[in-house]
């Protein structure tokens, strides 16, 4: 995994390079290097992508969610069970974005639940 692409990553799922430190159990200038100068290593970005992989099963199983409703002729409420549970309030909001993206790409009629 290239810095570049360990950044997008990180940034996409709202972590925080303190995050991915802490995670990984390194101090925070290793790990913002790792997106800058150094690549990751191997397990760091195994990490990552798992996260990814996480983040993209969530809003798999929201987009199934969305398509029952619509079948029901319903329209599709967003709600904070479809994010799963231990994430950050950043990783949370990023993953709220991702699915709203996916909804409006798919033409669903949704709202968020406040």
């Amino acid at each position: 995994m290239t810095p570049n692409e360990f950044r997008i990553l990180r940034t996409s799922m709202g972590l925080t390079s303190q995050d991915v430190a802490e995670a990984c159990n390194v101090n925070i200038r290793t790990a913002q290097r790792w997106e800058s100068t150094h690549q990751p290593p191997l397990d760091v970005g195994v990490w990552l992508q798992d996260k990814w992989v996480r983040f993209a099963d969530c809003i798999d199983q929201a987009m199934q969610v969305a398509e029952k409703a619509e079948e029901e002729g319903k329209k599709v409420t967003l709600t904070n069970e479809l994010t799963g549970e231990n994430l950050s309030r950043h990783e949370h909001t990023a993953l709220m974005g991702h699915i709203c993206m996916a909804y409006t790409l798919a033409d669903f009629d949704y709202e968020v639940a406040p």
